[in-house]
């Protein structure tokens, strides 16, 4: 399973870090997956929201119907949420 440690403004991450993430749910899953498919896919799905299974259906409506007003949103979560990169 993935999960993010810090919240994310997303509507394919729920309120607890948890990712709706096809490549790893159990009907998709195989032993020969890799690491990096798992990785591309989430870096895919957190730069294009997959809005047809949203976790987070508020979130997915907003950014159909007011596409500015979510970025807008996103932007002042991540800096109430966001963590520093460690160095």
């Amino acid at each position: 399973k993935v999960k993010f440690t810090t919240k994310i403004y997303h509507p394919n991450v729920d309120e607890n870090g948890r990712v709706c993430l096809p490549i790893i749910s159990n009907e998709n899953w195989k032993p020969c997956t890799k690491t990096c498919q798992v990785l591309e896919a989430l870096n895919m799905l957190v730069n294009k929201p997959n809005l047809g299974e949203p976790l987070r259906v508020e979130l997915a409506d907003l950014l159909t119907q007011n596409p500015e007003l979510f970025r807008k949103n996103a932007e002042e979560f991540t800096l109430q949420f966001g963590v520093d990169r460690p160095k």
